[in-house]
């Protein structure tokens, strides 16, 4: 039987989700922002998902430019002139995904609840 509280490890790992992908969204007029992302995997013996880690999202272009600058000052003065590299396409999609995730979480969760009733009730 699922555990409950693999459903509630979803409800957690797709919650901080949406919170790293709304400050993402907040901060996209934020000079010199990077977004993170939040690093999923399997939780043990297959028991839906958790958090891995946030990362940061990385600009390649802009990680070699600044790889190439020797003066930490120019490297400051750098981030804090560039836009942010936040991609309001891909954090609306990460938006969706959450809230179907969270969606199916609950279905699930709903549906364990309503079958542990059921087997009560026989037993009783």
């Amino acid at each position: 039987m699922v555990d409950s509280i693999s459903g509630m490890g979803a409800f957690q790992s797709f919650g901080l989700r949406q919170q790293v992908s709304a400050h993402n969204v907040a901060n996209v007029n934020t000079r010199g922002f990077e977004p993170d992302r939040v690093i999923l995997e399997e939780a043990p013996e297959k028991q839906g998902v958790r958090p891995q880690s946030v990362e940061k999202v990385r600009d390649q272009a802009l990680e070699h430019a600044r790889e190439m600058q020797e003066d930490e000052a120019a490297r400051v003065q750098e981030q804090a002139l560039r836009p942010s590299n936040t991609d309001l396409i891909s954090e609306l999609v990460v938006m969706q995904q959450n809230e179907a995730a969270y969606a199916a979480s609950a279905a699930a969760t709903r549906t364990q609840s309503d079958m542990l009733g059921h087997v009560m009730d026989m037993k009783a």
